[in-house]
């Protein structure tokens, strides 16, 4: 385990025994930190070692102690998030990766694979993040026009019916709290929707791409899904679908497991076909 840190990112480099496998950027969204990926009952990153994927786990600027120089827009969060892998892959003797992004990291990670191009990334999972807000995410997008004042997101935004997740989930989730940052909210809910198609088009890696089906901040739904997977053009397969019985925060859903090892068997397919000299190129599901 090793920290990285860049000039405005910092990040956690985990490296398990004998790993073989490409390396996995994980990037968090709002309201939180690379934690996120390694909440206690609900770990990505335990999940992940065991399959003996090597990891990075990045602290978006203005987040987990990086900078908040590239905390401006998204554009500048993932130039500087990319520089961090860049730097991490120099050092490293494999230098195919892979992104996982949710919510407003999913914007990012669509966003380096779009439009900061670099060499050596295969594949995509996101989830968390949709195209076009809902009217409730709008309504309450009118509250944070003031820079100054605090963002607060009610629990059954972010949570499916009660029924779908334990008291263990909100619990868990204060591994990783931080302040929500109005400025990055306002970006995700009024011009990442102009912004998602004419990036997804570009994007030319296999994606991974899930909303769940109480997703209270994003348009959910067939119709949704399926107008998202449409739009990487350029992408040599989409795996799209929608998630059953949770919300925005899936993870921490009680099927959250699920959707993890989904993420990993998508990861672990590319990664055998890289190893077999296959390509990536596989069949569209959505």
């Amino acid at each position: 385990m090793t920290n990285v840190a860049a000039p405005l990112v910092k990040a956690e480099l985990v490296n398990p025994p004998g790993a073989t496998k490409p390396l996995v950027v994980c990037i968090h969204g709002g309201g939180c930190n690379a934690r996120y990926f390694d909440l206690p009952g609900f770990s990505f990153r335990e999940r992940a070692v065991a399959r003996g994927f090597p990891l990075l786990l990045v602290n978006r600027p203005g987040h987990g102690g990086s900078d908040d120089a590239a905390a401006s827009s998204f554009s500048a969060g993932a130039a500087a998030i990319l520089k961090t892998v860049v730097d991490c892959l120099a050092e490293r003797s494999r230098h195919d990766w892979f992104l996982i992004g949710h919510s407003i990291g999913g914007a990012i990670a669509i966003m380096i694979a779009g439009e900061q191009r670099v060499a050596g990334l295969r594949g995509v999972a996101l989830s968390g993040i949709g195209d076009r807000p809902t009217e409730q995410a709008r309504s309450w997008v009118g509250g944070t026009a003031n820079p100054l004042s605090g963002v607060a997101l009610a629990e059954e935004m972010l949570f499916g019916p009660r029924e779908s997740y334990s008291w263990r989930a909100p619990k868990a989730l204060r591994a990783a709290a931080e302040p929500w940052r109005p400025g990055e909210v306002i970006e995700a809910l009024e011009h990442w929707p102009y912004r998602f198609a004419p990036i997804a088009r570009k994007v030319g890696v296999p994606v991974h791409l899930r909303l769940a089906d109480a997703e209270h901040i994003w348009e959910t739904g067939a119709k949704a899904i399926a107008r998202m997977a449409a739009a990487f053009e350029d992408a040599p397969a989409v795996d799209a679908a929608i998630l059953p019985d949770g919300g925005h925060l899936y993870e921490v859903h009680r099927r959250g497991g699920e959707q993890m090892e989904a993420q990993l068997d998508f990861l672990d397919g590319l990664s055998r076909r890289l190893d077999f000299g296959a390509g990536v190129a596989i069949p569209r599901q959505v």
